[in-house]
């Protein structure tokens, strides 16, 4: 079955984007595989690990959390929509990104706060819900597992995922949850191969829908 999720992909043909998917090794518009060279202090085994599911969902930033689609609503319907959404923003920079460790994984985070990323988040979150079918008791059993707050529970039962409007928080995922000492590694790492990404503000000209077609496949770009 279809899942779906409305994604901040940087422009095609761009540095970041550039690295970004040879990072995770793949082109969420193309589903093209990427070999990384891999710099000497970093084996290919923690690699492998590091990007095992951030290759997945491709590098992104999300807006609106993975989804299945409601049975009321056809694909067709969600991608007017989401359209829709974006002609009633108008395109805005990010201040400069920097390297950051978030709840046991690496990622590019804003470097101060951005009201018009969080607006774009909410309204993502908002605006489309009525095209999310409610969250399986799996799901959200397994939400729960790691730990929410009251407001983080709320969110779960109302919009299908705990980190969304107040508990956003913007991030191009780098890497999956990993022990202290193997993220000090990568954190070396991708200080050098990040730093130049990290100088300028980065344009937020669009949002994409993306597609995943069962549970074992990746994200791709719609």
């Amino acid at each position: 079955m279809n899942r779906y999720a409305i994604y901040y992909l940087p422009e095609p043909g761009t540095t970041l984007a550039e690295f970004g998917n040879r990072w995770v090794g793949r082109d969420p518009w193309s589903s093209e595989g990427f070999a990384t060279e891999l710099p000497e202090a970093l084996s290919p085994e923690l690699y492998r690990r590091a990007i095992e599911t951030p290759s997945r969902y491709g590098f992104h930033g999300t807006l609106k959390p993975p989804f299945y689609l409601a049975e009321s609503h056809r694909e067709p319907d969600l991608s007017a929509a989401v359209e829709e959404l974006a002609a009633g923003h108008t395109s805005f920079h990010l201040p400069p990104l920097q390297l950051a460790k978030l709840a046991g994984f690496l990622a590019l985070i804003p470097s101060s706060t951005s009201t018009e990323i969080g607006n774009l988040a909410n309204k993502s979150v908002i605006d489309l819900d009525r095209f999310r079918a409610a969250a399986a008791p799996k799901e959200i059993a397994r939400r729960r597992a790691g730990g929410l707050s009251p407001r983080q529970e709320e969110y779960l039962l109302t919009w299908g995922y705990p980190y969304v409007l107040v508990e956003f928080r913007f991030h191009l995922t780098l890497t999956g949850r990993l022990e202290e000492t193997e993220l000090a590694l990568l954190q070396d790492t991708l200080e050098v191969l990040t730093v130049e990404l990290c100088r300028r503000p980065l344009p937020i000209e669009a949002i994409t829908l993306c597609r995943q077609r069962n549970n074992n496949s990746p994200f791709e770009a719609i």
